[in-house]
């Protein structure tokens, strides 16, 4: 064999062996996980993958906070009932008045009746009296952190959900969507 059909073999060799460790590398497998296959994916958006109560509840958190924060920049006024004490300190438990004046039903806070729950991407009811809620009052740029009262958090709203055992002071199993400092 002459030396330029040596090189000429040598490449074809090495280019059908790239193919195919290609072919190899970047080939998905197919998904045999029928169970995972037949379950419904669920609206709400949190981490990939990962649909444990935890994951959802803060991802729902997280659209709260931006429905709250929609419906103050919108309204020029929290989704709260008249003469309500702008206390920081205060906790305000999200219950049903609350969401209907999110939700745009209660027309005495959303005469408009905007969804802003929806328009923050809440597709499922929230259950109320699972949530809760705390201000920026003074517009400091801060509130103080309700699972550490002694620090403060960067936020002007703060929404967290009671977990599993439906006490929003046991903050082992609390959902929330703020970064601890």
């Amino acid at each position: 064999m002459s030396r330029p059909t040596k090189i000429l073999v040598a490449v074809s060799v090495l280019a059908i062996g790239a193919f195919l460790a290609s072919k190899v590398m970047f080939t998905t497998p197919p998904n045999t996980d029928e169970e995972a296959m037949s379950r419904p994916i669920p609206p709400e958006v949190h981490g990939k993958g990962d649909y444990s109560p935890v994951s959802i509840a803060r991802d729902q958190c997280r659209k709260l906070t931006n429905a709250i924060r929609t419906f103050h920049a919108k309204r020029g006024m929290r989704p709260l009932p008249e003469g309500t004490p702008a206390d920081e300190k205060r906790v305000f438990v999200v219950d049903a008045a609350m969401l209907e004046a999110l939700n745009g039903s209660q027309k005495s806070l959303n005469e408009a009746g905007v969804n802003y729950l929806s328009g923050a991407g809440l597709t499922q009811a929230l259950s109320p009296g699972k949530f809760y809620v705390a201000f920026d009052f003074d517009g400091d740029g801060s509130i103080s952190d309700p699972s550490a009262p002694d620090k403060s958090v960067s936020q002007d709203i703060l929404v967290w959900n009671s977990g599993e055992d439906g006490k929003p002071e046991t903050w082992a199993d609390n959902a929330y969507a703020w970064q601890k400092q």
